[in-house]
Order: structure tokens, then C-alpha cells, then sequence
């Protein structure tokens, strides 16, 4: 792979990807912004700007991105003369490109990496601008996934949901790494991690074909590009917690045990860990009951206290709103 090429840091949410996007972002060639959810957010708004070869239809979607809650708190923000000056390929992905490659070289660095644990979805969308970009896939115990799922502001609030959603992440990335080379995606344990860091970084570094930099491990002496998020990763702020590990033994409930290893089983032995209960999978009474009795208000009340959450969705509710009225008032003029 060329040494400045883009690279992609996959996981499901709450495995560890932020951890690892900080420890690459504190080498000094490589910048991982915060998560910019641009082909979450755009890919299906794409038809609406028309011919990007057009400089006004480039400039509005250029404008759009960052008009996105996500990219407006980055420090330092691109604008959006730098964006459309660094578009190599009017697309999406050159937009994207564009965007990564400014906040990179704002930071004083000579290549990017981007993490969004969504953008997995949208891997398809992504390849047509980066087909050969280095993949890095941070698996971690899917029922440690569960318990800091479960705890965090955002996210599912039911051990069955939690696992249905890790499953679905782990099912995705298993079509992604069959359809790749292997020598396209580097496979990291979010365990082996805190267990023998050094080691992990090292393998990582050869991956990407970086030198290994030992200030890499000392990531959380500078927080500044992340200040805006320490509220929700607040571990990342300190050396590495090496006993973060099986949580979900000492913190996670038989039963919920149970119904994770019922639900996300398959997964959980495919991806190499052991499972504890004989558990074969869930009953009709257990899914309703974790689905539609223990769920909504459970997620109801986390809303109500997600501020963060509410101020970005309604921010996105209101840009999708007009990007499509903008575009319904195209297509009326240009038929009148």
C-alpha cells in the first residue's frame, strides 16, 4: 500500500475504535479526526445535488458536509473554499477526500484515517473512490460491546438489542473481509490490545507501512482535537486501562448472559470467543419482552437526557428538510 494512502478503522460501536483512532492520531504523519458519519449521512442524499460537475451543485454539498453537527465541532473546521479548492473528483468521495485531507494537513500531517464504525454499511459506497484502502477491523468481545452499549447515552438499552446489534456489525464485516484480499484488512483485538499494546501498535504500524512511533501509547497527553467529545470517553484521557477486559463476567447477569449468547452466539464463537451458558437462542416471551416492555423506556429515558443526541438529530432533521426542498424547488423552476 502507498505510504500516504487513506486508511479506514472499522468496529462496532463501543469496541474500542476511538481508543485506536487516538493512539494513530498521536503519530506524526497520521491525523484521525473525530467520527464525520458523511456516507452515513449523505449517501442517500446524493441524487439531490444533480451534476456535481457543476460548480454550484459541488459548492452546496461541500457546504451541507460541513454544515453537519459532527463536522462543525471539529477543531480546526475546514471551510468551504479550502474543501472545494482540494476536490480532486467532483463525487462524494472526492468531497470526503477533500475534507479529511484539509483537517490533515490543518494538524500538520501528511496522511489520514477515517472512524466511523457506520461507514462499514457503506463500504460499497466508499470503495468507488478508495477500493485499496487499508481496513483496520477492531473486534472486541461482543458482550463487553453489550455492557458499554448499554451504559452509554446513545445506543440500544437491552442485552437482546445489543447483541442483535453487534451481530448485525460482525455479520457485515465478515461479507466485507471475505470479498477483500487478506492483505487489505488487519484484524485487531481489542483484548490483545490491553493486554500487550506495544506489540499490537507495532503489527499495526508494518500494516499501514509507518514507522512505530513510542509517543503513539502516550495518545492521551494531548486531547485537544477530541475536547469536544471527553464527556463520552472520558478513559481516553488516561494511559491505557489494562484491566479492561471481561467485563461482562463479574457485571453482566446470568440471564442476560444467557440471552446475549442466545441472540449473538454464532458470532461470538466465528469470531474466536468462548461462549459461558449452553444457551441455543432466544424464546418468542424473551424477545417480547426485551423488545417492547423492557426497551422503550428504558430508551425513552436516555433520550430525554441524551442533550448532545437531541441537539444533533434535530440539526440533521432540519438539513435533510431543506436539501430536500432545495431540491424540490430545482426540479419545480426547471420545469416551469
Amino acid at each position: 500500500m502507498p505510504s500516504r494512502s487513506p486508511f479506514f478503522i472499522f468496529g462496532a460501536p463501543r469496541s474500542g475504535t476511538s481508543l485506536l483512532s487516538r493512539i494513530l492520531n498521536h503519530h506524526p504523519r497520521v491525523a484521525v479526526p473525530p467520527e464525520s458519519y458523511i456516507y452515513d449521512t449523505f449517501t442517500s442524499l446524493q441524487r439531490l445535488y444533480s451534476d456535481l460537475e457543476q460548480t454550484a451543485n459541488l459548492d452546496r454539498l461541500v457546504r451541507d458536509i460541513l454544515a453537519t453537527p459532527k463536522i462543525r465541532d471539529w477543531s480546526p473546521a475546514p471551510t468551504p473554499q479550502e474543501v472545494v479548492a482540494a476536490v480532486e473528483t467532483p463525487t462524494l468521495g472526492g468531497v470526503f477526500g477533500a475534507v479529511l485531507s484539509i483537517w490533515a494537513a490543518a494538524t500538520g500531517k501528511a496522511r489520514w484515517g477515517e472512524k466511523t464504525p457506520s461507514h462499514a454499511y457503506f463500504w460499497d459506497t466508499i470503495a468507488e473512490a478508495y477500493p485499496d484502502a487499508p481496513i483496520i477491523h477492531l473486534v472486541r468481545d461482543g458482550r463487553d460491546v453489550a455492557l458499554s452499549q448499554i451504559s452509554a447515552r446513545f445506543g440500544p438499552k437491552t442485552t437482546y438489542r445489543a447483541a442483535r446489534r453487534w451481530a448485525r456489525y460482525m455479520d457485515t464485516m465478515e461479507r466485507l473481509t471475505v470479498s477483500l484480499p487478506a492483505s487489505q484488512i488487519h484484524v485487531v483485538r481489542y483484548e490483545h490490545l490491553m493486554e500487550e499494546p506495544e506489540i499490537v501498535i507495532r503489527s499495526l504500524c508494518v500494516f499501514l507501512d509507518e514507522p512505530f512511533e513510542a509517543s503513539m501509547l502516550d495518545f492521551y497527553e494531548n486531547v485537544s482535537p477530541y475536547s469536544r467529545y471527553s464527556r463520552e470517553h472520558g478513559n481516553l484521557e488516561r494511559p491505557l486501562q489494562r484491566g479492561n477486559t471481561e467485563r461482562w463476567r463479574t457485571l453482566m447477569s446470568q440471564r442476560d448472559v444467557a440471552t446475549f449468547e442466545g441472540a449473538a452466539g454464532n458470532q461470538l464463537t466465528q469470531w474466536g470467543y468462548n461462549l459461558a451458558t449452553a444457551a441455543s437462542g432466544i424464546s418468542a416471551g424473551r424477545r417480547f419482552i426485551e423488545n417492547w416492555v423492557l426497551h422503550p423506556p428504558r430508551k425513552g429515558l436516555g433520550l430525554l437526557r441524551n442533550r448532545t443526541g437531541q441537539r444533533v438529530e434535530l440539526a440533521l432533521l432540519v438539513l435533510r428538510i431543506r436539501i430536500a426542498g432545495r431540491y424540490l424547488q430545482q426540479r419545480l423552476v426547471g420545469q416551469a
